[in-house]
């Protein structure tokens, strides 16, 4: 004997379901887009109070720390 699943017309149920799962990725992305502006700001601060003591060692590569947010330098 099979089990036939209920299933709706509509997809209801399932649109919900997509709706709040992209709602929740979308929040979790704003966090991590703050959370990696506040890093960047405070890199910029350690880099300048470096500047400030004369530091003259090696600088670490400057990738992380970017001025610009447009995509066309995403892969550099």
């Amino acid at each position: 004997m099979s089990t036939r699943l209920a299933r709706t017309d509509t997809f209801e149920h399932t649109i919900s379901g997509l709706l709040k799962k992209r709602a929740d990725l979308f929040g979790e992305a704003e966090l991590r887009r703050d959370r990696m502006a506040e890093i960047r700001n405070d890199i910029r601060a350690i880099d300048r109070v470096l500047q400030s003591l004369d530091y003259a060692g090696t600088s670490p590569p400057r990738c992380l720390v970017r001025t610009g947010t447009s995509s066309s330098d995403a892969g550099s």
